[in-house]
């Protein structure tokens, strides 16, 4: 019964811990594009790294990408963009200039000198953006999202989240070392102490 109780217990903990490192991992990684890209933003760069994440503010892409869900974004080639992809963009239509938007491609054009231009649209929208994006604008092609990744971004900026979802962990992590080191201890010492009564 008690071996049964250890097992289970054992299993629970190992869970409980591999989730916490998934959403540290979460966490980590939201962190990092955060940070990114307000550095971009600062610098002024419409260069995009290789991979890229972002936050869904608005509703234009419902229901396929609702609001604070997060994308994944991969750097890609201007020419390997087809119409139906999803890609994200810093906007130069005046009304948001320079803001990054995530719409879905139904256009595609080539100009002259060869430089690829796109027409997109939001899912939920009911036309067309005003403008035509430029290659150059385009930050990268949506891979995959993950729902509400940017509720764990606002709930970790206010202290009750630092606290659940940063400080309370690594005090589980580090309480469960120190009942191993202790109890090894003491599994140590009886050992020594029934070797030396025999």
């Amino acid at each position: 019964m008690f071996q049964h109780l250890k097992n289970f217990f054992h299993y629970g903990i190992s869970i409980f811990m591999y989730s916490i490192l998934l959403v540290l991992v979460l966490v980590l990684v939201t962190f990092i594009s955060y940070v990114r890209e307000k550095q971009h933003t600062l610098e002024g760069s419409t260069i995009s790294p290789l991979f890229s994440a972002y936050v869904i503010v608005s509703e234009s892409m419902e229901p396929i990408i609702q609001v604070e869900d997060g994308v994944i974004d991969r750097k890609i080639d201007s020419s390997d963009i087809q119409i139906g992809d999803v890609i994200t963009f810093i906007s130069n239509d005046p009304v948001s200039s320079g803001k990054v938007i995530t719409h879905r491609v139904v256009g595609k054009y080539q100009t002259a000198d060869g430089v690829y231009q796109y027409r997109t649209k939001g899912d939920n929208n009911r036309n067309s953006d005003r403008f035509i994006v430029s290659e150059n604008q385009v930050l990268g092609k949506v891979m995959f999202r993950i729902p509400k990744l940017g509720s764990l971004r606002n709930f970790l900026l206010t202290s009750y989240g630092w606290l659940l979802l940063i400080v309370f962990p690594c005090l589980v992590i580090v309480v469960i070392d120190v009942v191993k080191i202790v109890s090894k201890l003491i599994r140590n010492t009886k050992n020594k102490k029934q070797s030396m009564t025999m």
